[in-house]
């Protein structure tokens, strides 16, 4: 079959939609995901200046984190190398050069993604990929209870208290040892990250001076409430887990914890509880 080269898929996306392209369904969708983020990105141009560099804000390197995690989820062998902190900040320094070029924003931010995140290539000091699909985590069904209580000021939350559950909306949660990673799908999309020390597990406790997950301090722990299309740059928290448990399978069970977030490190909080376990197959 004839090659497509890449400006000439990135056109036929945007000005042909309705065009059959013979590209299967999961490579179509991480296509699609990609040039509605390259879209956006190029509808608001969200850079912030500093005295060493051009990088994306808070709120843009949030969705870029929710970018790569879809990505990964629908097998994209590229996105997988880029969930640590050095090899987003790798992609995020090409994004904001992209972003620079106004003329042909979309297509550069089209083309870098395309190629970096749904095809593997070397990044810097990037661990070494799982050998077995099995030994991956997988994403479990849950249902519960996400409560939110955000005071006047704090970016993420809006100053509004928010109530979700399993009936009305979709619960989902990835889980290891040492992290928790809930993703909500409702009426807005939020993602909640647990994460302990490097080398700690998640146990019952309380876990002080958390930092943004997954770029924290490797001996601090790591926290990140991100949604509506908002997060933050960096923050500061704190949160206590009062349950965890895990199946034989090592599959998440049951997880009950509280937690707080200062966006920014400003003084407005977001609070909250969250209190899941795994989906009953019955």
């Amino acid at each position: 079959m004839r090659k497509i080269k890449i400006k000439n898929l990135f056109i036929l996306l945007v000005s042909a939609p309705s065009c059959t392209l013979a590209i299967a369904d999961d490579q179509k969708e991480s296509l699609q995901l990609i040039k509605d983020f390259a879209k956006e990105m190029c509808s608001s141009i969200p850079l912030e200046s500093t005295k060493s560099e051009i990088k994306l804000k808070g709120d843009a390197q949030a969705k870029l984190t929710g970018v790569i995690k879809k990505l990964a989820d629908l097998g994209a062998s590229g996105a997988v190398d880029y969930s640590s902190q050095k090899a987003q900040g790798v992609l995020q320094s090409d994004l904001a050069k992209a972003l620079s070029d106004a003329n042909n924003c979309r297509l550069h931010i089209f083309d870098t993604l395309e190629k970096k995140l749904l095809h593997r290539n070397p990044v810097v000091n990037q661990p070494k990929p799982v050998k077995n699909k099995s030994d991956r985590p997988e994403e479990t069904a849950v249902n519960g209870t996400i409560n939110f209580s955000s005071e006047a000021g704090d970016y993420i939350g809006g100053g509004k208290s928010m109530d979700i559950s399993d009936e009305n909306a979709k619960l989902s949660a990835i889980a290891t040892d040492r992290t928790v990673s809930v993703h909500i799908r409702g009426d807005d999309d939020w993602n909640i990250i647990f994460e302990a020390p490097e080398g700690k597990r998640l146990v019952v406790g309380a876990y002080e001076l958390a930092q943004r997950a997954p770029f924290h301090n490797p001996v601090k722990p790591g926290l990140e409430i991100s949604g509506a299309g908002r997060g933050c740059n960096t923050l500061a928290g704190r949160f206590d887990i009062r349950a965890i448990t895990f199946s034989k399978k090592k599959a998440l069970e049951l997880f009950d914890a509280e937690f707080e977030q200062h966006c920014e490190g400003n003084s407005p909080a977001l609070r909250g509880r969250i209190q899941i376990k795994a989906r009953s197959n019955s």
